[in-house]
């Protein structure tokens, strides 16, 4: 979704049993150590009790030696 979009909202994090998926730290460190820029917020809403976070995942720009993270959104339900 980054190729078409400049950044990507994973909610809810949780898993159907109601605990936060184990994957959500991997999936972080990986894409961090691709060069996005990722984190983690609370939302004002709630899919599942608890489930208020949101993943969101911005790709950089490069212009010369600057990095630009660009905010075009692209949402997705996982």
């Amino acid at each position: 979704m980054l190729y078409v979009a400049s950044e990507v909202r994973i909610f809810p994090l949780m898993t159907l049993q109601g605990q936060r998926s184990v994957h959500v730290e991997s999936i972080v460190q990986f894409l961090r150590d691709q060069g996005y820029e990722v984190g983690i917020q609370k939302v004002p809403y709630e899919l599942q009790r608890g489930g208020n976070e949101m993943l969101w995942i911005r790709r950089a720009v490069h212009i010369g030696e600057t990095v630009v993270f660009l905010r075009h959104v692209a949402c997705a339900r996982i």
